[in-house]
């Protein structure tokens, strides 16, 4: 079975959560990404915010929010270290990503799964509800 560990901002503004979309994907996800080799939490999710959104988080903003463990059986898990923060500037669609959105409750709730990535559905979205984020 292969794990797949990322880290990724849950970056909420008016109750709203941005997820991102990649060139050639039709699923939006959280913003981040993958550990390159010796990386810890913090230095991941600025690399992955710079070349996704074209800005880093502001540091003294983040807090690290839980960890998201979803399988989708016996192919693969799933594991998202998810942190809350703002970013130094507004987030622009970079490098891989085509489109940014932002995604209201009503939206996360009647989004299929085929168009947003089980792990943002089935275990983000109900924490976002429970902790009253959006």
């Amino acid at each position: 079975m292969m794990i797949i560990r990322k880290c990724a901002l849950l970056l909420v503004r008016n109750k709203k959560l941005l997820l991102s979309r990649e060139f050639g994907d039709n699923r939006f996800l959280t913003v981040g990404g993958s550990f390159e080799d010796g990386e810890t939490d913090l230095q991941c999710l600025q690399r992955e915010l710079l070349e996704e959104v074209g800005t880093k988080a502001k540091e003294s903003t983040l807090k690290f929010l839980d960890e998201f463990v979803y399988t989708d059986g016996q192919e693969k898990v799933i594991h998202i270290r998810a942190y809350a923060g703002e970013l130094e500037k507004d987030p622009e669609a970079a490098g891989e990503i085509e489109e940014l959105k932002w995604f209201d409750r009503n939206d996360l709730e009647s989004t299929p799964v085929e168009i947003m990535s089980e792990i943002t559905k089935h275990k983000i979205l109900p924490f976002l509800i429970e902790k009253g984020l959006v």
